[in-house]
């Protein structure tokens, strides 16, 4: 009787340890789905931004904006943003990177309507003196 008792015990510990491993594995997975999800979603919204682009609604108001010497792209792009100008410093730095554009000091007219690419055009134009 007794190891009928202590038989029944360990086949119970038995299921209950792999009922927790299964719940275990199934937590780990639904995380890693709502990652790849999200992760997706983000990377979906920086290639829609970096490539579809639209002009800004609202009034237009023209904004003198200067770039000193050796100011790195990232520093130009965090600067922008400031004077909300454009709305994401990684689309600035990564059209720059995929459009092969060099940012010349100076001071640049720029509208507050202008897409981030507009931008980017105006300020790889040498500045005029």
């Amino acid at each position: 009787m007794k190891q009928k008792k202590s038989g029944r015990k360990k086949r119970q510990k038995e299921i209950l340890k792999q009922i927790i491993m299964v719940g275990l594995r199934l937590s780990l997975l639904l995380i890693v789905a709502i990652l790849v999800v999200s992760l997706s979603r983000e990377l979906f919204r920086l290639g829609y931004d970096l490539f579809n682009e639209r002009q800004k609604d609202g009034v237009e108001i023209a904004v003198e904006f200067s770039v000193t010497v050796g100011e790195s792209a990232i520093s130009v792009a965090e600067r922008l943003k400031e004077k909300e100008l454009i709305s994401n410093e990684v689309v600035f730095v990564l059209q720059k990177i995929i459009y092969d554009k060099d940012i010349y000091a100076g001071v640049h007219q720029l509208h507050s309507n202008m897409t981030t690419l507009e931008i980017l055009g105006v300020l790889s134009t040498p500045a005029e003196k």
